[in-house]
């Protein structure tokens, strides 16, 4: 008992666990009616559509998705980013190129002022200043720059004079802080009157070279655009006359350089330290004759930090580009196409479950036709009631037997009997003739005239399967499917006012139609009635076996598919389209269905007992369509005269051979 119960207990926990994840599915499907065995309904027009605007799509994001695989589209983010405590900057030689000197042409090593670098360190109780050293900077001293830091200053070596510019010596290092700290760091540069020195590799300039000087001296025609483009700091100064002071700041660069085009980061981080004129102060004094210094050049830490973040096109950021370009173009020609596929979905149904009697007149004259064969036919059935002769009285009897509604049968074994009837000549003297018994007798029973079948051409027919092809062919076009076209389309966006014709105005019919059939309204009233027929149709017990009949079985055996009215049209369009299918298919098919309908009336004599089966099979039958019935009959009529002119012939050919071999024998 205990271990039943823990068993119990087990199995609700389990079917509650389901229960549960049944509820967070977030896969769930939902269920649809399809149409046409697929679960949207598509056309060709708005396959169309889809191709041109993917073409649209792949045009305009052409040269995107290019610049994606090359990783040539770049996203650049620039932040700055205060902070007022950062720690101290300590740059050398080996990460950090200082370059300064005195614009001139000609000989440089000839010295105008001289330049003089202090590293400047205040506190709130002292100040300390310690000179830098300089030496002239070399061509490898740069390359050799520009190779361990990966940077290339072809360009600025081409246009600078490497001769005048002073670079630090190696093995110095500057500091920079900030100057809210308590430890205020930075550089200057002071530009002072120039003095020999013994060991120096510079001489300085006299007081005429001095005043000879021409400062920043250039052609106007030469190269004028390299003058606005020139990105260095200079400060102009008239040594004592006007005293001149700036404040730079170093700015520290961070640089985040994304390479990856996936939706996850790949950064590469580097640091770089710049020297800016954009925030730069400048002073400008008056000189005075005591002045040893001209001009100076204060370099401070920026308070500060620049991030750049450098990012080329990821794969998400190209699709939600392309998505929402194709959910653009989709919205303003998707929700013309969306209302055309609607009307052609509505038409479609229709065509498949409705029948459009388009061309009234040709009804008229078809059914105008069949009144006047019915009328010859009622008349030679008069004329065979007037005839009193014996021979008249049996053919009357067999032409009532043919006109019961299943004597075609029998008449149709006679009429194939008859055919394969063969006449053999012996190769004896006596050339005897073997004839089918039963053709014999009925040609003794029955004095069969010629030619009952004449007066079917005079309708334009040649035979009884001529006459049914034709009639059904007929019934065919006259039903033809509605088209969805330009007229009814105007007439839908206009409401109506415009081409109003009676397409326009059966289509808008079956439109109405179809909405009413595919509401959910519509469909639940519709089961319950079938709900009701069986409730009325079975009793308790039938309706116990109904609900315990087996399910339709699937195998990979073929199956024979019964033709239904939907099916041969579908048929015949195809005929008329493409001659797909052979007509006498299609005919033979009718035919089939109609003989369906020769049984069923024949059951009617079989049960007479059973008056319900017997209204049930009338009513059936009068679902039929009468036109189409009166056709059949008729058929019938026409080909039993042509069994009875099969056989006026060969009873001719019969008495031809008696008479025949009787003059031999004599």
């Amino acid at each position: 008992m205990v271990i039943s119960f823990n068993n119990a207990v087990n199995k609700c926990i389990i079917i509650e666990a389901q229960q549960v994840l049944l509820g967070i599915d977030i896969f769930g499907q939902s269920f649809t009616i399809n149409v046409n065995g697929k679960r949207n309904y598509t056309t060709a027009c708005g396959g169309i559509t889809s191709l041109l605007v993917i073409a649209m799509v792949i045009m305009s994001s052409w040269t995107t998705i290019i610049n994606f695989f090359w990783k040539s589209s770049l996203q650049v983010s620039i932040f700055s980013e205060h902070n007022s405590d950062s720690p101290i900057t300590q740059l050398d030689s080996n990460n950090f190129m200082l370059a300064v000197g005195l614009k001139q042409l000609e000989n440089t090593d000839l010295q105008y002022f001289q330049i003089e670098i202090q590293q400047r360190a205040h506190n709130s109780s002292s100040e300390e200043i310690t000179n830098i050293e300089l030496e002239k900077c070399s061509k490898e001293r740069l390359l050799q720059f520009q190779k361990t830091q990966g940077l290339n200053l072809t360009q600025v070596l081409a246009k600078t004079q490497f001769g005048s510019l002073l670079c630090l010596k190696n093995n110095q290092t500057l500091h920079f802080h900030q100057q809210a700290s308590d430890q205020f760091e930075f550089l200057r540069i002071n530009i002072k009157k120039c003095k020999n020195i013994s060991n120096s590799e510079f001489r300085c300039a006299s007081q005429d070279e001095i005043n000879n000087f021409i400062l920043n001296p250039y052609n106007a025609g030469v190269n004028y655009v390299q003058q606005f483009l020139d990105d260095s700091v200079t400060i102009s100064f008239i040594p004592q006359k006007l005293l001149r002071s700036i404040t730079l700041f170093l700015k520290k660069y961070n640089l985040i350089n994304d390479e990856s085009v996936m939706p996850y980061q790949q950064n590469i981080e580097s640091e770089i330290n710049i020297i800016s004129s954009a925030d730069k102060i400048e002073i400008v004094d008056l000189g005075r004759d005591d002045d040893e210094i001209y001009g100076l050049i204060d370099i401070k830490q920026d308070s500060f930090i620049i991030t750049i973040k450098r990012q080329c096109l990821k794969l998400h950021t190209l699709l939600s580009q392309i998505g929402g370009l194709l959910q653009a173009l989709s919205l303003v020609l998707g929700s013309l196409i969306v209302q055309y596929n609607k009307l052609q979905m509505s038409l479609d149904l229709a065509n498949q479950i409705f029948q459009f009697e388009k061309n009234a007149d040709a009804k008229i004259e078809q059914i105008k036709q069949l009144k006047e064969i019915n009328n010859v036919i009622e008349w030679q059935k008069e004329q065979f009631r007037i005839d009193k002769s014996p021979i008249s009285q049996q053919r009357q009897l067999l032409q009532s037997q043919i006109d019961s509604p299943y004597s075609g049968r029998e008449v149709n074994k006679l009429f194939f009997n008859v055919l394969r009837s063969q006449f053999e000549f012996q190769t004896s003297s006596q050339r005897k003739i073997k004839l089918n018994p039963r053709t014999r007798i009925i040609s003794k029973q029955f004095n069969f005239e010629k030619n009952n079948t004449k007066w079917v051409q005079k309708f334009g027919y040649t035979s009884s399967k001529d006459y049914f092809q034709k009639s059904i062919v007929g019934i065919l076009n006259r039903y033809s499917p509605l088209i969805l076209n330009f007229k009814f389309l105007i007439n839908q966006v206009t409401f109506g006012k415009l081409f109003q014709c009676n397409d326009s105005k059966l289509l808008e019919k079956a439109l109405k139609k179809i909405n009413r059939l595919s509401d959910s309204k519509y469909l639940f009233e519709k089961l319950n009635e079938i709900d009701k027929i069986k409730q009325i149709l079975l009793n308790k017990e039938e309706l116990m076996i109904f609900n315990f009949t087996s399910k339709p079985i699937i195998s990979l055996k073929k199956k024979y598919r019964t033709p239904s009215r939907n099916s041969l049209y579908k048929q015949y369009d195809q005929y008329i389209q493409n001659k797909s299918n052979s007509i006498d298919d299609i005919v033979y098919n009718y035919e089939q269905a109609l003989q369906v309908y020769e049984k069923i009336e024949s059951s009617k004599t079989l049960y007479p007992e059973n008056f319900y089966q017997s209204q049930l099979i009338s009513r059936l039958i009068k679902q039929i369509d009468p036109e189409l019935l009166m056709i059949y009959r008729l058929q019938k009529y026409i080909e039993s005269q042509e069994v009875i002119d099969q056989l006026s012939e060969n009873e001719q050919q019969q008495k031809s051979i008696n008479e025949l071999i009787i003059s031999d024998e004599v």
